[in-house]
């Protein structure tokens, strides 16, 4: 006899039929219960039809794929449609159940069982209850969006539903859930985001992991962390925003991120937008910005005090990060030289760095030596080059944002990646010591002096990063493959 895993219901204001018709029809609603499974067909016979089968591609809650074959085991019109699926040796039935409620409406309710047996069924069978659970309550409610195309509690969203190439896994969703602010949390209806490499690394599966430790994890996952938008409710516990603001930060790395029409963001990382800094510069410099505050700042300890007596090297200053790091420096006071791309020499120069040179040149350090600090934002593999900058004997500091932390973790697990990291890094203190230098491998972190920073900076005009191009939130995937292919500049998405 079956025993049942999970069983979930959720009622739906529309009659059954409509309700009945759209599940039966899995050919032409292949993700609609996104975040569990990709359904296609393997045969001609018609949708519902009892025998008829399908390639599932199921989404383990690593983010990985786990493929199999359903076939339709019976249908009762109006009623009920059930499928079966050998998973992991055991054969799993999921049926699908209609049934009228408060007059006009449907109880709709997602059941499955399993015909394993035995202790080792009974823990994997509650194993799946605790990991499904919650994706099935999520899905459900994604399905009552879409079939009563609820405008008020819906938005239009781009999510992933497993890790891989951009045009496989990415989705653009018109009634994905809307979030809810949270404590301490503020509800932003976005006008644009923009596109940081790490949107790009994480759809392919880099830090799942690490950020899994801190979180966050889980399918459907939204991606991007810029947020510029207009407040439309504030949780629990927030001050100084009310809703109409216009609010520009960064979201930290999660799984409910800014591409969307709605974002839900710490209120400790959003700023009211400065009226006289344009929407592209407030939509594209937050993640940046704060990348590259953390390791000059946070890391090198660079301020007001230290910064007219210090001077800095920033590889790559024409890239977002790079340029960043220079209007951070430069409003110390800092000296700072850096190297980039000749169609960034100019601009580069205007945001006040003092000695600039083409990155073609080559050898770095026949040029250029005594530095305080050494900043690495674009090519790890000129590490030997950024040390060979430094000051010896002055307690110099070295500080990338580019190191092989998560790829470690993604390699060895969420410990030993770590573990391997700090010994790693720890054997390259070790041989800066006796010069007096020291090496730092920066992880990302906003906070809100940073934030008053850059309202600051832009403001002046002391920062701007140059922007490629615009890309409304329906074309992201030609957005990440651009982004992917290398594009000089930043790409903003446009949303409001």
């Amino acid at each position: 006899m079956a025993a049942n895993v999970l069983t979930e219901s959720i009622n739906i204001s529309c009659p059954p039929a409509e309700v009945f018709d759209f599940i039966v029809d899995v050919e032409n609603g292949r993700r609609w219960f996104p975040g569990i499974g990709e359904i296609s067909a393997e045969d001609s016979l018609a949708p519902g039809t009892p025998g008829k089968r399908y390639a599932v591609q199921l989404i383990k809650p690593n983010g990985d794929p786990l493929s199999s074959t359903i076939a339709v085991t019976r249908c009762t019109p109006g009623q009920e449609l059930a499928v079966e699926a050998q998973v992991l040796g055991s054969t799993l039935t999921t049926s699908y159940r209609v049934e009228p409620s408060n007059g006009d409406g449907t109880r709709f309710s997602w059941v499955l069982d399993s015909d394993a047996h035995g202790l080792r069924a009974a823990i994997r069978e509650r194993v799946m209850r605790k990991v499904l659970r919650a994706k099935v309550v999520k899905a459900l409610e994604g399905l009552r969006l879409i079939l009563e195309r609820d405008e008020e509690r819906a938005m239009t969203a781009v999510r992933i539903h497993r890790f891989g190439p951009a045009r496989e896994v990415t989705a653009v969703e018109p009634y994905a859930p809307r979030p809810t602010p949270g404590k301490g949390e503020v509800l932003v209806a976005q006008i644009a985001s923009s596109i940081n490499h790490i949107d790009v690394a994480r759809r392919g599966g880099y830090g799942r992991k690490l950020l899994g430790l801190k979180g966050v994890k889980g399918m459907p996952m939204i991606l991007g962390n810029d947020v510029y938008g207009e407040v439309v409710s504030v949780g629990p516990g927030v001050e100084g925003f009310t809703s109409g603001d216009t609010v520009f930060g960064a979201k930290p790395p999660s799984a409910q991120g800014a591409f969307a029409q709605y974002v839900a963001a710490p209120a400790k990382m959003l700023r009211h937008a400065p009226k006289d800094v344009g929407a592209n510069q407030l939509a594209a410099s937050p993640y940046a910005f704060f990348s590259a505050w953390g390791p000059l700042v946070g890391d090198c300890g660079l301020n007001e005090e230290n910064g007219p007596n210090s001077s800095v090297f920033i590889q790559g200053g024409g890239g977002a990060v790079g340029s960043c790091a220079i209007a951070i420096a430069k409003s110390f006071g800092a000296f700072v030289a850096t190297n980039c791309g000749p169609d960034d020499i100019e601009r580069v120069r205007d945001m006040g760095a003092d000695a600039v040179f083409d990155y073609r040149e080559g050898e770095l350090a026949g040029n250029l030596s005594n530095f305080d600090i050494a900043f690495c934002t674009a090519n790890p593999d000129a590490e030997d080059q950024m040390l060979a900058l430094l000051r010896k004997g002055a307690d110099a500091r070295y500080t990338t944002v580019i190191h092989p932390t998560m790829r470690l973790g993604d390699e060895l697990g969420a410990f030993k990646g770590l573990m391997r990291a700090k010994k790693t890094l720890g054997a390259l203190n070790k041989q800066l010591r006796d010069a007096k230098q020291k090496a730092h491998w920066s992880m990302y972190k906003g906070n809100t002096e940073a934030l008053e920073a850059l309202a600051g900076l832009l403001s002046s005009g002391r920062l701007k990063l140059r922007i490629a191009k615009h890309f409304p939130l329906a074309e992201m995937v030609a957005a990440q493959e651009l982004m992917e292919a290398g594009v000089s500049g930043k790409l903003v998405v446009d949303i409001g």
